[in-house]
Order: C-alpha cells, then sequence, then structure tokens
C-alpha cells in the first residue's frame, strides 16, 4: 500500500476521508494524516452502523477534527455528517 506523507498544511485534520455512498454498502477510503497510511473499509447501510463508525472515529482520533469528502451533494449521508462533530 502507498504511504502518504502530509504536508503540515495538512495537519488541521487528524485524516482524511472520501465516501462513495450507494444504496445497499457505503466504500470508504481514510487517510490517517498522522502516520499517511490509507485504510479502506466497507460500511452497510444502517443508521447504527454509521452511528458506530462515526463514534469510533471519534474515539480514535481524540475529537480532532476530520475532513470527509462525499460523492454527493445532499441526502441522507450529507444531512447526517454536519452531527458526527456534536458533543
Amino acid at each position: 500500500m502507498t504511504q502518504i506523507h502530509p504536508t503540515s498544511n495538512d495537519l488541521e485534520f487528524a485524516a482524511l476521508i472520501g465516501l462513495d455512498w450507494a444504496d445497499q454498502k457505503h466504500d470508504v477510503c481514510l487517510l490517517n494524516l498522522t502516520t499517511g497510511q490509507q485504510e479502506q473499509a466497507v460500511l452497510k447501510h444502517t443508521p447504527e452502523t454509521i452511528d458506530d463508525w462515526a463514534v469510533e472515529l471519534r474515539r480514535r482520533f481524540d475529537g480532532r477534527p476530520i475532513g470527509i469528502c462525499l460523492e454527493q451533494s445532499r441526502g441522507a449521508l450529507s444531512s447526517a455528517v454536519p452531527s458526527f462533530s456534536s458533543n
């Protein structure tokens, strides 16, 4: 797997995430900006799975900001993402 070395300008975010939203599953690509490691995952299309994933990200990255790029501009996920930053 390719390792990317982030620049100091990228470090305000703990990670960058690309999300490909679909009707049955969601493909995730995460770039950890501290380590430069890339990860891929697939999330099931359930509110519980997405909520658990968001809670785990918050825990894993100690509540630091995470940049998320969505392949859609509106819909269930884009409505839910702002709530991930609360609390």
